[in-house]
């Protein structure tokens, strides 16, 4: 597997990663990485997040988001200058209240099949203020000894088909793009888009899509992704003059335990074409 030096793509205990952002600094510092983006789901960083970020030195950090959109696993990823973004803030709390009912419904499920399983008891042992996730939820299952890992947690109750399944209200992609680009003034790229949940026609449909709605970029070496698709999403990007995106998607060997730092990511020449952009906001 080729390691990378600049991974634009990784989670924090923000959202529902393991680490907290300066133990994935000091990780990244360890793994001889160069550039690191912090990308927690539907999430921004405090200002003092914010400022170890920009004050660690020998790993350059870049601000960022992931969005869910109303296709499952449709995801975009968003690269700012600063997390103090009023429109994109207020936008995120919409985001948040959706996770939150998706949640609560969630448990309500797990009760009626006889998991004892508190939304308080979530809260605060599980999230701890971070945007909820399904991985919070799975740590509640593995804790009730209702599962045996994060993995059975996610195959048995909470994959899109599976009993705890909850969709969320989410908002159209050609949508989001559009106010990422009117309102949240950041770069806006598509996120591991052979991850979706499509056949491979609907997803190469969704890409041709994203790209009509001016899209900046595409996520090309994504740690999921084939060589094939690396191909096609590469001679993509450069035939259309797009950002060539791409990282891990790393959360912590406990919630996905087969990604490591540096599974994916950019080449020096697409990160400081990135840098370049977020600098011209």
């Amino acid at each position: 597997m080729e390691k990378f030096l600049y991974d634009l793509h990784t989670h924090s205990q923000n959202s529902d990663g393991q680490y907290s952002i300066n133990e994935l600094l000091k990780m990244a510092e360890s793994a001889g990485l160069k550039g690191l983006g912090i990308t927690d789901h539907d999430s921004l960083g405090s200002k003092t997040d914010e400022n170890t970020i920009n004050e660690f030195g020998t790993v350059k950090g870049v601000l960022g988001v992931e969005f869910a959109t109303d296709i499952s696993n449709l995801h975009l990823v968003g690269y700012m200058r600063t997390w103090n973004n009023s429109p994109l803030k207020k936008f995120l709390s919409t985001q948040k209240e959706a996770r939150e009912r998706a949640a609560m419904n969630t448990l309500k499920k797990a009760n009626e099949m006889g998991f004892s399983m508190n939304y308080e008891t979530l809260i605060k042992k599980y999230t701890k203020g971070a945007a909820i996730g399904r991985p919070h939820i799975a740590h509640y299952l593995v804790d009730l000894n209702i599962v045996s890992g994060i993995r059975e947690a996610f195959d048995k109750y909470l994959k899109i088909g599976m009993p705890l399944y909850i969709e969320k209200k989410r908002i159209g992609f050609e949508e989001l793009i559009k106010k990422a680009k009117s309102e949240f003034n950041i770069i806006i790229g598509l996120a591991h888009p052979f991850y979706m949940d499509r056949k491979s026609d609907e997803i190469y449909k969704i890409i041709d899509r994203a790209i009509e709605f001016n899209i900046d970029g595409i996520e090309v070496h994504y740690a999921g992704h084939t060589k094939d698709q690396v191909h096609y999403l590469n001679q993509l990007c450069e035939a259309r003059g797009l950002l060539k995106l791409g990282g891990s998607d790393f959360h912590g060997e406990k919630i996905k335990s087969d990604v490591t730092l540096g599974s994916g990511g950019l080449f020096e020449e697409d990160f400081f074409k990135l840098l370049d952009k977020i600098d011209s906001l």
